[in-house]
């Protein structure tokens, strides 16, 4: 009982975080690209698989810190794939939003006690060695990558750590790679497009989540 409830808690946090970003969107000058049945259809989508996601993390024994990280990045991984598949930019709020949490977690273990030299060396290399590694990679293909993808992974690494960032990026490049092929192959968009990355970190991170790899 206690999963189903905790599946429909996440499906309403989904809900209620589409919403907002998608204000956003509008409010930035974005305009809706889909039809309204397919907006409806990929909103309740997101949702049915955020009621799963939520359902899968109440079968895992995760220590609440872990969780509510691990919650956190996903809502707001959400959000940011909202804006950018509309708008082709990742809002500098999101990333902050991500690294004040980051933050606010480690003070109140502080406060509890306990030690956050672990944790605070975890957030900083996860941070540094995610920049670092896609500054390279931004330099090698003369500014394929987005600056707004490169704050938010940056920020997700600062949030969870190096081995959950690198396997969120490591899947969300597989996903795009498969997409991308099978839409050049279908004729529908060459391979010199540019696609917004955040649905793929979304993807992402959703698969790594619901299977714990990292």
């Amino acid at each position: 009982m206690n999963v189903v409830i905790h599946g429909i808690g996440w499906g309403i946090l989904a809900a209620a975080m589409m919403l907002p970003m998608k204000a956003v969107a509008r409010k930035r000058g974005a305009k809706e690209t889909r039809r309204g049945w397919r907006t409806v259809v990929m909103c309740l989508i997101l949702v049915a698989v955020s009621v799963l996601e939520g359902c899968r993390i109440a079968t895992r024994d995760f220590l609440i810190a872990e969780e509510v990280r691990l919650t956190i990045s996903y809502f707001l991984i959400l959000g940011a794939a909202v804006i950018d598949e509309k708008m082709r930019i990742i809002p500098n709020f999101i990333p902050g939003i991500m690294v004040l949490s980051s933050l606010v977690i480690v003070a109140i273990k502080a406060l509890m006690g306990g030690n956050v030299g672990t944790d605070l060396a975890g957030a900083i290399l996860g941070a540094l060695l995610c920049g670092v590694v896609l500054g390279i990679a931004d330099k090698a293909s003369k500014g394929g990558i987005g600056k707004g993808d490169i704050k938010l992974l940056m920020a997700h690494g600062f949030l969870c750590g190096t081995n959950i960032v690198f396997s969120t990026l490591l899947l969300a490049l597989l996903c795009c790679a498969v997409f991308s092929a099978g839409m050049v192959l279908l004729k529908k968009c060459t391979a010199k497009d540019h696609l917004a990355f955040g649905p793929f970190l979304y993807v992402g991170y959703a698969v790594m989540l619901f299977f714990t790899i990292y």
